[in-house]
């Protein structure tokens, strides 16, 4: 029966080809034929700002996005495209200080193939974002380049029709989105540092901006990494052995045909919603066959919440770029499970590098206050690699979760997330602060 119906889901996923142009999704009231102009911000050397008006867009059915996330759960919200330095632009939402005050800032940063929708999940009085604006934090998510809500055209190419848009890693996610995301924020609210949270990619991002891109650390605050996914020499995940294929040659064939649809890995489709609603949901029998999906990639726990399963699949996945995931199958391979740069290839590294091994990240750059919060049943984010982590930063705190059952997902809608990971994130920024 599991068998049969992980081949029917599969199926499913492998039709879902239709792209949506912006925001995450939700089976939340059908906003069809609604017409939105969006508007970009573009920050020139001094970080003064231009904005101009995107080209418009129709909404597909199903499709509301974080904002409407936000308000649903009785929020105020503010939307902001930024443009990074290599003209991508993305999608910046902002909850603002309740008490109309500009309190100390909070930036969020997500996982590979979601968006800021993911951290959302939990709802009012669990969601971290949502705890954290409730005790007066100014609270900023971002969305890296290639998701849902980051997929405009850029000043040379379009994602729909230009398999040159896609022609990025986690790499450049690293030295320019998450800085340019942080940097727009802080002028925005007249902040000179913030605080950090991220899940996943948003660790590994983290650490290549540490690495890279000079002055950052002086801008953070504290630095809450969950799950954090750097080395990968004793990964489980079926996702990044997957990821591990020879990736270079498959990237540049497929780049070679010139399909984007070829080079975008999960996109965002209308099949997803109606997955979470029908076989998803909490009443179906069908439910668990929806876990295993993700279980091989994340790690086994049905110790979940299943009312808000379906929401997760909503908003998820969101999307990225095939160079992205290999970028991570690189660090997989035997003769490779540093945390390097892309590989070209010996004569490509040559090309680029001037050296036929890919220069390595140099993750001691991370001096801010540091937390690294991993679980045991990770599959991604295992306890070695945690350590090797924590071992080159001996600054940083490493903090093993109660719970042995605990997997990758549960760091963003576990049923005990709250209690195991939440609440010491906040008390860990709440401290820093003073409070």
């Amino acid at each position: 029966m599991r068998a049969a119906g992980v081949l029917v889901l599969l199926l499913l996923l492998a039709a879902a080809d239709a792209v949506l142009p912006d925001g995450a999704a939700g089976p939340w009231p059908n906003m069809s034929g609604v017409v939105v102009t969006d508007t970009m911000t573009l920050l020139d050397e001094q970080g003064a700002g231009q904005t101009r008006a995107l080209r418009p867009r129709l909404l597909p059915r199903h499709f509301i996005g974080t904002a409407a996330v936000i308000r649903g759960n009785g929020y105020d919200v503010e939307q902001h495209t930024v443009t990074t330095p290599d003209c991508y632009n993305l999608t910046l939402f902002r909850i603002p200080n309740k008490n109309g005050t500009h309190g100390t800032m909070v930036f969020f940063m997500h996982g590979i193939l979601d968006s800021s929708a993911g951290w959302l999940v939990l709802g009012r009085g669990v969601a971290l974002p949502f705890v954290l604006s409730d005790l007066g934090y100014d609270v900023y998510l971002g969305n890296a380049r290639g998701n849902t809500a980051s997929r405009f055209p850029s000043c040379r190419h379009d994602p729909d029709r230009d398999v040159e848009w896609w022609d990025f890693s986690f790499h450049e996610i690293g030295i320019y989105d998450v800085p340019s995301l942080i940097n727009y924020a802080l002028k925005n609210s007249n902040k000179s540092d913030t605080h950090y949270v991220g899940h996943s990619q948003g660790t590994t991002t983290f650490f290549v901006m540490a690495s890279l891109v000079d002055g950052m650390m002086s801008k953070i605050r504290t630095a809450n990494l969950l799950a954090p996914v750097v080395y990968l020499k004793c990964t489980l995940s079926l996702l990044m052995w997957v990821a591990s294929i020879p990736s270079t040659l498959l990237w540049l064939a497929v780049k070679a045909l010139g399909v984007p649809q070829l080079v975008n890995i999960l996109p965002y489709g209308p099949i997803y919603p109606l997955l979470g609603d029908t076989l998803c949901a909490p009443s179906s029998p069908t439910q668990d066959v929806c876990y295993l999906i993700l279980f091989p990639a994340a790690g086994f726990n049905w110790d979940q919440n299943r009312t808000v399963f379906p929401d997760f699949w909503a908003n998820s996945p969101a999307g990225c770029s095939l160079k992205q995931m290999s970028h991570f199958g690189q660090s997989v391979h035997k003769r490779c499970q540093e945390f390097r740069q892309y590989d070209y290839g010996p004569a490509g590294n040559l090309a680029r590098y001037q050296s036929v091994v890919p220069p390595s990240y140099n993750v001691s750059r991370a001096t801010c206050n540091l937390t690294l919060v991993y679980s045991l049943n990770d599959y991604l984010g295992t306890k070695p690699n945690a350590q090797k982590l924590h071992c080159e930063i001996p600054t940083s705190k490493l903090v093993e979760v109660a719970d042995p059952n605990f997997n990758h997902l549960d760091f963003m809608f576990g049923k005990h997330a709250k209690t195991l990971v939440f609440d010491g994130v906040v008390a860990r920024i709440r401290s820093y602060d003073g409070l």
